[in-house]
């Protein structure tokens, strides 16, 4: 099987977009995201992106992590569908992507700036509890939030303790048992009142370069705790992502989105 495929990239964060409009290959959207994005037998990424008709927007919008399963959304991966989309004309200045994972049903709004930056509108952040873990015999406080995927922001003392546990305890935290549906795990420092660094364990994918939701959730942890203002740059492995919390819980994110090659892969599914 001959696949059309397009790679790009936001902030290190990588995705794999591959179009099927009328979900002839939703079957195997699983089995392709392990398979494309194991860097040995595939291309190497950090999953898939489908592209589906949407009947209540442009297009709809569906991701697979490296380990097969499905997310409800990604912050980047929505910047690259969007930077792709607009690429095709599907949209230009504004346009909305559904988004939700298999059920479908949520909008976002997306927007692309002069610069050529992907600004998206996330919508409501939401706080679902203040949680102490224990994990390798170590207790830890973190904020559970909702941004339209779940994540588990913790603030670290420093940057260079925040990168030790995000090696240490990032998949310890993941498929924790308060969790039933694993978490995605942010370990975050404070730097200044506009201006936080994070590390990011992502879900079914492991440590990332970046995280657009990720991102958005650490920004949002730190503002529920009073140490920041509503505009954030956050700093992670990859580069730099702004977000800006309007009306105390709305989250709107920005950055830069690259394309990296386009071509066919060869499937043997």
């Amino acid at each position: 099987m001959d696949i059309k495929i397009e790679k790009y990239h936001a902030q290190g964060n990588s995705y794999i977009v591959i179009e099927d409009l009328n979900f002839e290959k939703e079957k195997i959207y699983s089995d392709l995201s392990k398979l494309l994005s194991d860097k040995s037998i595939g291309i190497g990424s950090d999953g898939i992106l489908i592209h589906n008709k949407s009947s209540i927007a442009n297009a709809r919008m569906r991701v697979f992590n490296p380990d097969g399963s499905e997310a409800e959304v990604s912050g980047n991966g929505l910047r690259i569908f969007s930077a792709y989309l607009h690429s095709k004309g599907i949209i230009e200045e504004y346009g909305e992507v559904e988004v939700g994972g298999k059920e479908g049903g949520r909008i976002a709004k997306v927007r692309i700036l002069k610069d050529k930056s992907i600004e998206i509108n996330l919508g409501e952040a939401n706080l679902l509890g203040i949680l102490e873990i224990s994990v390798s015999n170590k207790k830890l406080k973190g904020l559970y939030i909702s941004v339209g995927n779940p994540h588990f922001a913790i603030e670290c003392e420093s940057k260079d303790t925040a990168k030790k546990y995000l090696n240490e305890l990032g998949s310890l935290i993941e498929n924790y048992p308060a969790f039933p549906n694993r978490v995605n795990v942010e370990f975050f420092y404070v730097e200044n009142k506009n201006k936080i660094h994070t590390f990011i364990w992502e879900r079914g994918a492991g440590a990332t370069l970046s995280s657009g939701t990720g991102a958005s959730a650490s920004a949002f942890a730190a503002y529920k705790l009073g140490k920041v203002e509503n505009e954030i740059s956050v700093e992670m492995p990859g580069g730099i992502i702004k977000i800006r919390i309007e009306n105390d819980s709305n989250i709107k994110l920005a950055g830069k989105v690259y394309k990296i090659m386009e071509g066919i892969a060869f499937i043997n599914l």
